[in-house]
């Protein structure tokens, strides 16, 4: 079974659990068939952008902008 993450009463988690993936935006925390995956903070900002919007396109452009906040225009 996955961690069940230590937090204050009443706090709430943004958690996807499917087919083995246990995700937790709050705790930065990817599990795929119990075992921990280890992502960079770009990784996980990018997995959680993709996670948090399951069925939306999102272009190569889309998630530099989303995920790095910066404008690559050259």
């Amino acid at each position: 079974m996955f961690p069940i993450p230590s937090l204050e009463v009443g706090s709430r988690l943004t958690e996807v659990q499917a087919e083995g993936l246990y995700f937790c935006l709050e705790n930065r925390i990817v599990y795929v068939r119990e075992t921990e995956i280890m992502l960079t903070v770009k990784e996980f900002d990018i997995f959680a952008l993709l996670i948090m919007n399951p069925r939306r396109v999102l272009t190569y452009d889309m998630i530099i902008d989303l995920v790095w906040h910066e404008d690559l225009d050259y």
